[in-house]
């Protein structure tokens, strides 16, 4: 589903990655751990066209997407959760779930009609169309994340941590993405909410989406994962099945804690 290729790219003069190659393949829920600094939001950020690539390519679906704008790869199905969130602080919960669907709801209005009619607003039923497939995808998005139902004229910027990470990944899943990257979704939650957040990653890839993760809770996302990279200072260092990396004892000893013997035990 997704091959790279010899990615390089970064910010001015500075060079973040340094010929980055990996595949994720349909159905794999695929993590890349690493420590601060290693490059690996910057790698996120270049494949969703955020950040634009200096050499090497990307493939998603067989097609290019290296050079690509945002929207486009977005409208494609390779759609981001980045770090931090992002959500329209001042727009309610339902809002920005609807702003989630908007690429797809207007890439059908265009499809079903011409431009003007689109735009114009003068086809009603293929607008009422679109209206109730928003309204179903987050009905949908809803079920997975309940709090969101009772949350939904409440603005975005009002709701606590682990609460606008959800709306973060639901807002995400309007696009129903084909592969969804997500960048450390864990981060400053309590550990029932990434309890939560991992669950609904897995129950994601059991309906058919592909995961690629960059998380530096390493123990918990190789515990979903099928398979893991390891970057260091935006080069691949390491790559293997879960278990594998979980069994290295440089991976233990870097990225799954000092205790990591003990807690085994």
């Amino acid at each position: 589903m997704l091959s790279v290729r010899n990615l390089r790219a970064g910010y001015g003069s500075v060079e973040v990655l340094h010929g980055v190659s990996l595949h994720v393949d349909s159905g794999e829920i695929v993590t890349i751990v690493g420590a601060n600094g290693a490059g690996k939001s910057t790698l996120l950020g270049t494949l969703a066209g955020l950040v634009p690539a200096r050499a090497g390519a990307a493939h998603f679906s067989g097609a290019e997407i290296t050079s690509l704008p945002a929207e486009t790869v977005a409208s494609r199905g390779c759609v981001l959760v980045p770090e931090g969130r992002q959500l329209f602080a001042d727009l309610t919960v339902a809002e920005n779930l609807l702003l989630g669907g908007y690429l797809r709801a207007r890439r059908g209005l265009l499809r079903r009609g011409s431009r003007r009619e689109a735009q114009d607003g003068t086809r009603h039923g293929t607008r009422r169309g679109a209206r109730r497939d928003l309204e179903q995808d987050m009905r949908k998005v809803c079920g997975l994340f309940p709090i969101l139902a009772r949350r939904k004229t409440q603005a975005a910027g009002t709701l606590s941590g682990g609460e606008q990470q959800m709306l973060a990944l639901g807002r995400a899943l309007m696009a129903r993405p084909a592969l969804l990257m997500l960048d450390e979704p864990s981060i400053g939650l309590a550990p029932l909410v990434v309890q939560e957040i991992f669950e609904v990653i897995l129950r994601l890839r059991q309906e058919g989406t592909t995961i690629l993760l960059v998380e530096q809770n390493a123990r918990a996302a190789l515990s979903i994962s099928d398979r893991g990279y390891v970057m260091e200072t935006g080069r691949i260092m390491l790559e293997g099945n879960a278990r594998e990396l979980s069994a290295n004892n440089d991976v233990r000893r870097s990225y799954l804690g000092r205790e990591y013997r003990r807690i085994d035990e």
